[in-house]
C-alpha cells in the first residue's frame, strides 16, 4: 500500500509541474562523496529529506535556495559535470525513492559518485 501511495504521490506532482526559475546554480566543488545530499545535511546516504527538498523545489515552492548544491541534487546525473536548475526533475526524486526507501539495491550500487570537472571536459 506504502508503495502505491508513492507512485501516486509522484504522478499526482508530475501533471503539477515545475521548473527552474533561472537562478545561478553551484556545481563547483560542492558535491562530496555520492551523489543525493539534496538537503546539505552532510549524510552518507540520502534520506527523506533529500527527496522533500528535490519536491519543494521542483512542485511546491519553485524556490532554489532549498537546494544548496545543484550536483547533489541532480542525481541521475542528466547535467553531467556541470548541472543546471532544468537538470533536476522528476526522475531524480524516482531515483532516490527506489535507492532510498525501496531498497532495489545497495545504496553503494544505487547512488553513483559526484563528477568531477577538468579541465578536459
Amino acid at each position: 500500500m506504502y508503495k502505491l501511495l508513492c507512485v501516486c504521490s509522484l504522478l499526482l506532482l508530475t501533471v503539477a509541474g515545475g521548473s527552474a526559475r533561472g537562478q545561478e546554480a553551484d556545481s563547483t566543488g560542492c558535491c562530496v562523496g555520492w551523489v543525493g545530499d539534496a538537503n546539505g545535511s552532510g549524510g552518507e546516504w540520502p534520506t527523506i529529506s533529500d527527496i522533500s527538498v528535490i519536491i519543494d523545489f521542483l512542485f511546491i515552492s519553485g524556490n532554489p535556495d532549498v537546494i544548496p548544491c545543484i550536483a547533489e541534487a541532480d542525481v541521475n546525473q542528466s547535467g553531467g559535470c556541470e548541472p543546471e536548475w532544468s537538470d533536476i526533475t522528476i526522475s531524480d526524486v524516482a531515483l532516490l525513492i527506489l535507492c532510498s526507501m525501496l531498497w532495489i539495491h545497495q545504496p553503494e550500487e544505487c547512488y553513483p559518485h559526484c563528477l568531477v570537472c577538468g579541465p578536459e571536459q
